[in-house]
């Protein structure tokens, strides 16, 4: 894989999409339960726009479970686990917030794995992310999304990208924004901007 996966919230509590990119074309098998025999369904992703992308929403979530899936991507699998968004009812929310991970990316995987550790010990924290942006020092340049945010060799940040959600407020470092939205497509209303809610939030 080019992109492993990686979750991003919809807004919706009974669902969360899963993002990844491949270096060519080949079908892909997305699968998911609520332990690892992934019982709960599965999916053949085809891909969408000019660049081996996939993308999958698993729905009918119970808000606030944890759910675990892998995708197949020819002989390679990937795993991951995530705790569907909260019920809109819930009253206390923990989450996770960092940012400016441009330039340094051995930085930012001991921070991503700092954050893995922390929802290890408290899984009160396996809710969401948020990053404030600057994710990469050059955001027009692709070279830069494969070598800094996205590079499988910080298992730290791999391992944190497919198990958080992660949302993002885009930066000036994200350039025109064009290959943000690209790996990042939210619910914007305009000018890259939108909102939702996450439980009591």
């Amino acid at each position: 894989m080019r992109k492993a996966p990686y979750i991003i919230y919809s807004g919706d509590n009974e669902e969360m999409d899963v993002h990844w990119q491949l270096h060519e074309v080949e079908s892909c098998v997305i699968e998911w339960g609520d332990d690892t025999p992934y019982g709960l369904g599965h999916a053949y992703t085809a891909e969408y726009g000019l660049d081996h992308q996939h993308a999958y929403t698993i729905s009918g979530l119970t808000p606030g479970e944890v759910y675990h899936y892998q995708v197949k991507a020819g002989p390679e699998i990937y795993t991951g686990t995530f705790r569907a968004a909260l019920p809109d009812d819930a009253t206390r929310l923990s989450f996770l917030a960092y940012g400016d991970t441009r330039s340094y990316p051995a930085d930012h995987d001991t921070v991503a794995q700092s954050m893995v550790d922390t929802y290890l010990a408290d899984p009160e924290f396996q809710t969401l992310a948020i990053h404030v942006g600057d994710m990469v020092n050059d955001g027009d340049l692709e070279s830069q999304w494969d070598d800094e945010f996205f590079d499988p060799q910080y298992t730290g940040i791999q391992t944190f990208l497919r198990t958080v959600p992660l949302q993002v407020a885009i930066g000036n470092h994200e350039g025109d924004g064009i290959l943000f939205e690209k790996y990042f497509p939210y619910t914007f209303v305009s000018d890259r901007y939108w909102s939702f809610d996450y439980g009591p939030v």
